[in-house]
């Protein structure tokens, strides 16, 4: 699943024990950048 905003991880960590976020492709790297700071806790991967 790949995720797009922060309303997702929100979800995400709320919901599951997730212990990492693979974020979309399609995302900018100012919106990388601002989720990342956002959720400065969790582990995130990139492609």
């Amino acid at each position: 699943m790949a995720v797009y905003n922060s309303e997702a991880i929100k979800f995400l960590l709320e919901n599951y024990k997730i212990n990492k976020i693979i974020l979309s492709r399609e995302i900018t790297l100012k919106e990388i950048e601002e989720l990342v700071t956002e959720f400065s806790a969790t582990q995130f991967e990139v492609f």
